[in-house]
């Protein structure tokens, strides 16, 4: 099945034909205000995809967040002619699943949008959390915490991730696994 595709703020035609000759179908593509505000969206099912172009602005629409709400299981696909510090963070931070950058090709705008579409149609894996605390400090909570994830990561196909949520930097944890960690929770 052909994923819908929409637009938005599209700074020039190329684009629309870039998605047609990926052999894709243009559904809807206009500026943010008109396909992602609430009271003017266009009529029927929200997109599979959304390319946000960037390339004009450089940067991305205040209405994504909100949109982004009401269409979870939208693929957002990045256009933008560089790919800056600042734009990724904010990308990453809506859920955007694939960037693209000038000059664009059918090619890769077509492997983007598969791989985008495959990475939302995947069953998310399902994960135990475990959480340690106490109250108050100096009573081994951290040291419970770092041993049984030790433990679990010793299993075969484990796969732990710790998060010291310490925020006096850098924290204990980051002793006992022996590393100097970059960025904390804070970050």
């Amino acid at each position: 099945m052909v994923p819908s595709i929409w637009i938005v703020n599209p700074r020039d035609r190329h684009l629309a034909d870039l998605v047609s000759a990926a052999g894709f179908r243009v559904t809807a593509a206009g500026p943010s205000p008109d396909l992602l505000g609430p009271s003017s969206r266009p009529a029927g099912p929200p997109p599979e995809v959304l390319l946000v172009d960037t390339r004009e602005t450089g940067q991305l629409p205040l209405e994504l967040e909100a949109f982004r709400r009401t269409a979870p299981a939208a693929s957002l696909i990045l256009v933008a002619t560089a790919l800056e510090v600042g734009l990724m963070r904010q990308a990453m931070r809506l859920g955007m699943t694939e960037c693209l950058t000038d000059p664009l090709s059918a090619e890769d705008l077509r492997a983007a949008v598969l791989r985008a579409r495959a990475a939302a149609g995947a069953p998310l894996p399902r994960a135990k959390v475990l959480a340690f605390t106490g109250g108050r400090g100096g009573i081994g909570t951290t040291s419970i915490a770092v041993n049984v994830a030790a433990a679990l990561a010793s299993q075969p196909d484990a796969s732990v991730a710790y998060l010291d949520l310490e925020l006096l930097e850098p924290g204990d944890a980051a002793l006992f696994f022996g590393v100097e960690p970059r960025y904390s929770v804070l970050d």
